[in-house]
């Protein structure tokens, strides 16, 4: 029996790395239903109860996870965007480090999962970046800008593969069309920025102004805890029954969530991805580049939020339309996003 081990962004409560982990094991197990993963988690309690068919390990449990690397015959870092410095370099040392010990010290296949390089800042995390991913024995990308960006530091271009977000080819289970339900349900994803709750007056302004504009109902979908939550809180409080919250604990949760809604609004990148795979007409928030790198490939862009009101106008009277442009680019991503898992099988193979 093959076994792999991942290590990502996981057991932190974030929405948008768990959907990542879900298709990555779904696309990996679409190829070898017997394949043993393990999954370095801040919270391995958490992510088993997340992933069933799945062991954990902790990330602080350096003796667990050496064990781990000597039975595996493939190590996987992704997806999302780990390297970055955006939150330090703490960020760059760790993923990349754990990738050069796979390789140089244990011999085995490393590969960066469908990653978003970047930004990188620093002159260190680049200059980390260009002398240690090169180790690796394959790169692929979830966009165009981190091939650009690693072009830029020298990578060997014959290791990099652009394919596409894991999670652009997650299969649902319950894949509803748009429905003619009234009234129109509109989910808002919004996350906590360095403003912190100081931006809950001018969202409550905003939302108010979309319900009334278009007679709709709010649903917010806080993607990660604390942070998102206080948010979402802070906002209902202030506007009382006008919005709603969708909290979630499970994965399916999130599914029941997008089975509801008739419109996406974002400031996190997968909820966006999400969206698209649903075909609900989406909206991204001007807050992080790789909202606009997602979106480019639908042939939109994020907007500030002064202007959600009114760039909403066009989604709701073309809601078919416009999940129709979608779903046509989106057929063409879903087999990229597939294609990770059969590279990856193939570095065990080989």
């Amino acid at each position: 029996m093959s076994k792999v081990l991942i290590s990502g962004y996981y057991g932190y409560d974030n929405l948008g790395d768990e959907l990542i982990l879900k298709a990555i094991i779904e696309h990996l197990r679409a190829i070898d239903p017997a394949l043993d993963i393990t999954v370095i988690s801040r919270n391995p309690w958490r992510t088993v109860n997340l992933h069933p068919s799945i062991e954990a390990v902790s990330r602080k449990d350096v003796f667990g996870i050496i064990r781990a690397l000597k039975q595996c015959r493939l190590f996987i870092s992704g997806g999302g965007g780990l390297l970055q410095d955006t939150t330090g370099q703490g960020s760059v040392l760790y993923y990349l480090g754990w990738g050069i010990i796979a390789k140089k010290i244990f011999g085995k296949k490393v590969m960066l999962y469908a990653q978003g390089i970047g930004p990188l800042h620093n002159n260190l995390s680049r200059s980390l970046v260009r002398a240690w991913i090169g180790k690796m024995d394959l790169i692929t990308l979830r966009e165009e800008r981190s091939w650009q960006i690693l072009r830029d530091l020298q990578v060997p271009e014959t290791m990099i593969k652009v394919t596409a977000d894991p999670v652009l080819g997650i299969t649902l289970k319950n894949n509803q069309s748009l429905s003619e339900k009234q009234p129109l349900c509109i989910g808002v994803v919004l996350r906590q920025d360095r403003d912190k709750l100081r931006s809950v007056p001018r969202w409550c302004e905003i939302l108010t102004n979309v319900k009334n504009t278009y007679n709709a109902r709010i649903l917010l979908l806080p993607f990660q805890d604390p942070h998102d939550v206080n948010l979402s809180q802070a906002i209902k409080e202030t506007m009382k029954d006008k919005v709603d919250i969708k909290y979630w604990d499970s994965l399916g949760d999130i599914f029941t969530f997008y089975e509801s809604v008739d419109i996406l609004v974002s400031m996190r990148l997968h909820a966006l991805v999400l969206a698209a795979v649903y075909g609900k007409p989406m909206l991204g928030i001007n807050y992080d580049p790789k909202l606009d790198n997602f979106l480019r490939l639908f042939g939109q862009q994020a907007v500030a939020r002064e202007k959600v009101v009114k760039a909403l106008e066009n989604l709701v009277y073309n809601q078919k339309i416009i999940a129709a442009q979608q779903n046509a680019v989106l057929l063409k991503l879903q087999e990229r996003a597939r294609e990770n898992a059969r590279l990856a099988m193939e570095l065990i193979k080989n």
